[in-house]
């Protein structure tokens, strides 16, 4: 079989596929690719008639006409009318896919950043803590031996040597207040994640079918992220159990900060992002990007007027003026 006779079979059977479909096509081919650069290349390299992001509008057209057949007098305007919802629907969708995946690529790299903060600045904590912890033990032993005469002079030194630090844990009160500071950081970077991904899952059952929509690279930084944040919440709790254990004498209890209240239960709060956040964030990147798409259809087609009109009206609804 030649190639064009294989094109001409290929577009006989594409001529069929619904928007969905092909925006679901689209989305594969982005998927194709480690990266939103590869997928870039990748394209550039075939003519932009025969990209998934063009290709559909003709094969819609086609489509349109082969459904209209049948009746000569409203044929021409039936094609239209059908041509223009197939094509518009397929231009949200895909408008849909460009732009969360737009949202996302925005946020991602902030996100990523805050939580490598976060863990750098628990990082620091704990092993403050530890340290002051371990040398006003050390000092209250050499205190001792130092009492039984042995070694006086050496010992004199290694307890001026660790007074600069047994302070170096903060005060109870204030350690206290720097890790509640530091549980409501993270909490609120877990839920600013995981909304994310939960607003994603619901855009792709809702208009894909359930099939993945981001960029590989993307959806792999996002997941990097979260487990990044996971890992900080397990180095947390168990520094919470070490403190348990270690009896911190009572002291550190008192204070609140080896009290349960602190674990964090990360299950518990994904659950209540996907009920509280999810659904909000997934209708707002949905109505930006159908007011894009829409935009964009009446520019292409309804003239200058008509799109400045639909932009002047979006204006309204967002600043909230009513006339």
């Amino acid at each position: 079989m030649t190639q064009s006779m294989t094109k001409k079979r290929l577009d006989q059977i594409e001529i069929y596929l619904t928007p969905k479909e092909w925006a679901i096509r689209l989305a594969d081919a982005i998927r194709k690719y480690p990266s939103q650069d590869e997928f870039t290349k990748a394209e550039l390299k075939t003519p932009y008639t025969e990209s998934p992001f063009r290709r559909p509008y003709g094969l819609l057209q086609q489509q349109a006409e082969v459904q209209a057949l049948g009746n000569e007098r409203r044929s021409v305007e039936a094609i239209r009318q059908l041509t223009k919802r197939l094509q518009s629907e397929f231009c949200t969708l895909k408008t849909i896919i460009l732009e969360v995946n737009t949202f996302l690529l925005l946020d991602a790299e902030t996100l990523r950043l805050k939580a490598v903060l976060k863990l750098a600045e628990l990082h620091a904590l704990l092993l403050q803590e530890s340290f002051g912890w371990m040398a006003r033990r050390v000092a209250s032993w050499v205190e001792r031996c130092k009492n039984s005469g042995a070694g006086r002079e050496e010992l004199q030194s290694i307890v001026k040597e660790l007074e600069a630090y047994t302070n170096v844990s903060f005060a109870l009160d204030s350690l206290s207040s720097l890790i509640e500071d530091w549980v409501q950081d993270i909490v609120g970077l877990i839920v600013e994640v995981s909304s994310r991904q939960a607003a994603i899952q619901l855009i792709q059952n809702k208009y894909f079918e359930g099939h993945p929509i981001l960029y590989r690279d993307l959806e792999d930084g996002l997941e990097a992220t979260m487990k990044a944040l996971e890992n900080g919440l397990n180095t947390f709790n168990e520094y919470l159990k070490a403190l348990e254990s270690r009896g911190t004498a009572d002291g550190y209890a008192q204070q609140g900060i080896c009290q349960g209240p602190l674990a964090i239960d990360l299950a518990a709060i994904k659950n209540g992002v996907e009920e509280r956040m999810a659904a909000e964030r997934a209708d707002r990147w949905i109505a930006y990007s159908k007011q894009k798409a829409t935009a964009g259809i009446l520019k292409a087609s309804a003239g200058h007027e008509a799109y400045v009109e639909h932009e002047w009206s979006r204006l309204r609804e967002i600043f909230g003026v009513e006339v």
